[in-house]
Parts: C-alpha cells; structure tokens; sequence
C-alpha cells in the first residue's frame, strides 16, 4: 500500500496516461494498468469532491462558465481545498516501480514528472516497508 498526497495524485494524473501507452514487459504494463486505474478512480473522487465545494461556496459565471467566490468564501473555499490536496490517501494494491523494472524503454522527462510516489530508483519492498 502506497500512501500519496491528493495533490501529487492529481498532478501526476496525465504522467501516468501517458506511461500507460509505453510498451513495457508484461509484468510492468501490468502494474501500471492497475496503479493506474486506482487513480482514475482516486482522480473522479477528487474532481466530484471538487465540483461539489465550488457549488457551496461559489456560483457560475454566465459568461466565463466558470466560478466565481463571493470575498466572504474565497479563503474559506481556498483553505478547504488547500486541505483536501495536502490530504493523504492510501493506494491499496499499487506498488512502487523502480527504474531498473522498468528496463531501457525510452520515456520522456516530462512524461516521468511528477511520478516520483511510483517510480524510485530502488523499489522497497513490503516487508521492508513494514519495518
């Protein structure tokens, strides 16, 4: 299990699809179609979470189709999804890859920004993580 900050998983969200479409062995196109459908998952839950705190505090542009925050719930908006982004969750089942896993496929810089939760130079086991 792989604990992550909300904002590191929103962020590296389009690293990883773009990971995804890289030919790797089986075993590690494996790992990273798993990893990465939980963080679809993690990904939709932050977006509704999202949607749902602009409605509370803010209300539609007709113009600019987007919100807007009355002075009153601009900081308290801001402050809670401040607390929602630094907020830690817990990727049951997805495992820390390192770069010697992942062989000599050639993978962009940008395409590995932001990746650094999942991807390490030497991956810890569980045991070790246990420890």
């Amino acid at each position: 299990m792989l604990k992550v900050k909300v904002k590191d998983v929103v962020d590296s969200f389009p690293a990883m699809q773009d990971l995804a479409r890289v030919n790797f062995n089986a075993k590690i196109s494996f790992a990273i179609a798993k990893a990465l459908r939980k963080v679809t998952k993690e990904v939709e839950i932050y977006d509704n979470t999202r949607v749902k705190t602009c409605k509370k505090y803010g209300k539609v542009d007709k113009k600019s189709n987007q919100y807007v925050f009355p002075d009153d719930k601009k900081d308290v908006f801001d402050k809670e999804m401040d607390e929602l982004m630094n907020s830690t969750i817990e990727l049951n089942g997805i495992r820390q890859l390192s770069i010697d896993e992942l062989g000599n496929v050639q993978i962009p810089p940008a395409a590995l920004n932001g990746l650094d939760w999942l991807i390490v130079e030497r991956a810890v086991s569980n045991k070790e993580n246990l420890n």
